[in-house]
């Protein structure tokens, strides 16, 4: 796990400092320092997404459903 997050960090600044510096200063100018918090909301989607489209981990998810109560879900949700 250290080692995933080493390299996703080393990812995340190499496109914010080096790869896409013009990009992020614009959007820092324009936007503030949120949009670092949002970018890394992005890489984290982004990274879902493609974990989850892995077979191996749909396979050891597929338990999950199992698990949660789809009742006080549906109510969470009429609730709002």
């Amino acid at each position: 796990m250290a080692e995933t997050n080493a390299s996703t960090g080393a990812l995340f600044m190499r496109l914010l400092t080096d790869s896409c510096k013009d990009k992020a200063k614009t959007a820092l100018t324009y936007e503030g320092p949120a949009v670092i918090q949002l970018s890394f909301s992005v890489l984290g989607q982004v990274a879902a997404g493609e974990l989850f489209a892995s077979p191996e981990v749909r396979q050891a998810m597929s338990g999950l459903q199992q698990s949660v109560d789809a009742k006080k879900l549906e109510e969470l949700v009429k609730g709002q």
